[in-house]
């Protein structure tokens, strides 16, 4: 998700690409520590065609294929997102959440919850909260619980896509709204 959205908010300017003022702040929470990061490579996934065909073409590689290690996966949308926004990728590792409603706490926007089903308590584990009347103003919460790394990565894209879908109609009714002003 963090890559799609910072795809999505870049302006290329002289073959460079260059973060629009509306690009939003990513933060990516990792709960395991930077050592354990990208190092799954016992856990395997199954990509059909198309979703490798899709992986492929947003990471602008040729990397991925089925029964691929989670490790590698993590690792190549890692290393395209430093690339597309270098500087701007922010990860704090080691910080386990377990309630979306912390991060609202602490000024959060958005939360795009991609954990396993065991990562919330019980009140909160087939929940899913969604309210946002605004882009900016208002709190999304999506908690996604996830029986499978397949279902994962799917949900993940499909999450990404919608969200960046109605940002970009936000993005331009505020065009619009530039447009009729001046």
């Amino acid at each position: 998700a963090a890559l799609l959205i910072a795809q999505k908010y870049r302006w290329l300017d002289s073959g460079t690409g260059t973060r629009r003022p509306d690009a939003p702040e990513i933060v990516v929470l990792e709960g395991r520590s930077e050592e354990a990061h990208c190092t799954r490579t016992d856990i395997r996934i199954a990509l059909s065609s198309s979703t490798q065909s899709m992986l492929n073409q947003r990471t602008k590689s040729r990397r991925f294929a089925s029964g691929m290690p989670v490790a590698e996966i993590e690792e190549c949308l890692m290393r395209r997102w430093k690339k597309v926004a270098p500087g701007e990728a922010k990860i704090q590792y080691g910080r386990p959440i377990t309630d979306p409603a912390e991060l609202a706490a602490e000024g959060f926007d958005c939360v795009l919850w991609a954990a396993g089903r065991r990562s919330l308590g019980e009140c909160l584990g087939f929940a899913v909260v969604y309210c946002c009347c605004c882009w900016f103003c208002c709190c999304l919460f999506i908690v996604v619980v996830l029986f499978c790394c397949w279902c994962f990565l799917m949900l993940l894209l499909l999450v990404s896509l919608l969200f960046i879908q109605a940002a970009s109609q936000q993005t331009a009714a505020l065009q619009c709204n530039l447009k009729a002003k001046s």
